[in-house]
């Protein structure tokens, strides 16, 4: 951790978060400590509560972010779920790259975590349960309590005389993780007092296991590279292939499917003749083969057409396409490039509608842009995404790929250079 690295307590008010932000104020220096408290809006006591947050950060001299986010679709995976990411997303906002998030979970936190994805059926990566230091998206996660169990929490926050939030839904049954907590977790302790460092002991065994895994995956492939390579899932046995599309997409945070989806999937991705484009659909990405390669790509529908109208655009400002387009500018070049004669009317961006064709610069003839995009191996689901430039309703450019020939200034002279960089893997 950096020495001017700061952290953010994730403040939700409850005992868990209040006694780790008492904790912190006495162990960190002032100017690197911070607060953020997520509004949910999913009660109507929630502006009570970040009120209350924010007066027990003022007491404690602690500065206090406060974000509120929409909760509103769950994907299908749960209120829980779509809190959580909408948090996260919140958190990521406002913490910097070199920021870390600090979180109070505890061990019996992890005791729940384990039995959840225990029903789920997670493999050795799920069963690690949480780390003790992770990344979610770009935020960079502390949890320093992972292995200290709640009752600890608890008389340290009697001792200090700590006063804390009860959120109401924490006793809502109809919620997995409260079903645990007060149906499941107190009978396991009943029987089996050890049960939460029990669980933790398991946590860092399947940890271990997770470890190995991912390097056997490294043995066999680059889980780490933007494609996988069909030539080297099919050289390996079942398993680890599996074991190594797996590690892939750990790699590049998207959770994987489940196991019988996963292994269809593989049997698809490897089976498919060589002028299919077989493609592994869930609800966190997909995964296609194209020429050889597997790629990864996000749970968007890629193939459907972005715009039918035109863009219009004075070429000044860089501009967002619609996604995954992109983001789309120009800059003057001292090496040639595009006339700014030709733009002096103002630009159409536009999209594949079909028929398009362009006379390169350096060719001697007009080639199809279904061609050019073929000989340059443009995978199919960025096509219809990549921007066409238009002057007086002409087509002067594909992106930064083509420009055409008569469009080009003279040797020796400034140029603009079209920059497009698009919001989904362009290969």
């Amino acid at each position: 951790m950096a020495d001017d690295a700061r952290l953010w307590v994730g403040f939700s008010g409850g005992l868990d978060s209040t006694v780790l932000l008492h904790a912190l104020r006495r162990l960190v220096n002032s100017d690197q400590l911070r607060a953020v408290h997520v509004n949910h809006q999913l009660h109507r006591e929630s502006p009570a509560w970040a009120k209350h947050c924010q007066q027990v950060c003022a007491g404690w001299g602690v500065p206090l972010q406060v974000a509120q986010v929409v909760v509103s679709d769950t994907g299908g995976k749960g209120l829980e779920a779509a809190a959580r990411t909408a948090r996260y997303g919140a958190m990521a906002d406002v913490l910097t790259d070199q920021d870390w998030l600090v979180t109070a979970h505890h061990a019996d936190d992890q005791l729940e975590t384990l039995l959840m994805r225990l029903m789920r059926g997670s493999g050795p990566q799920g069963l690690a349960g949480m780390r003790v230091c992770s990344t979610q998206g770009r935020l960079q996660i502390w949890r320093p309590w992972l292995e200290v169990p709640r009752e600890m929490l608890e008389a340290y926050a009697r001792e200090k005389k700590l006063a804390w939030l009860e959120d109401p839904s924490n006793s809502d049954l109809a919620l997995d993780r409260n079903y645990l907590r007060h149906t499941v977790v107190p009978q396991l302790r009943a029987r089996w007092p050890a049960a939460v460092t029990a669980a933790a002991r398991a946590a860092r065994h399947q940890e271990s296991a997770s470890g190995l895994l991912a390097a056997l995956a490294a043995v066999d492939g680059d889980p780490s590279a933007d494609v996988l390579p069909v030539a080297t899932l099919t050289a390996l046995p079942r398993q680890r292939a599996l074991n190594l599309l797996r590690t892939f997409l750990q790699r590049h945070g998207v959770s994987p499917p489940g196991e019988a989806q996963l292994t269809e999937g593989l049997t698809q991705l490897l089976g498919a003749r060589s002028d299919r484009q077989p493609c592994l659909a869930w609800s966190d990405g997909q995964l296609r083969r194209y020429r050889g390669q597997v790629y990864l790509l996000p749970p968007v529908d890629l193939f459907a057409p972005p715009v039918a109208s035109a863009i219009v655009w004075d070429g000044q400002a860089p501009i967002r396409l619609p996604a995954p387009g992109g983001r789309l500018s120009l800059a003057v070049s001292a090496e040639g490039g595009l006339d700014p004669g030709r733009l002096s009317n103002g630009i159409e961006v536009r999209f594949r509608q079909g028929a398009e064709s362009i006379q390169p610069a350096g060719m001697s003839c007009h080639r199809a842009l279904k061609k050019l995009f073929q000989e340059a191996g443009v995978v199919p689901w960025m096509r219809p995404h990549v921007p066409l430039l238009y002057a007086d309703d002409e087509l002067v450019a594909v992106a930064h790929l083509w420009t055409a020939d008569h469009c080009m200034t003279r040797p020796g002279t400034r140029g603009i250079q079209v920059q497009w960089h698009p919001g989904a893997r362009f290969q």
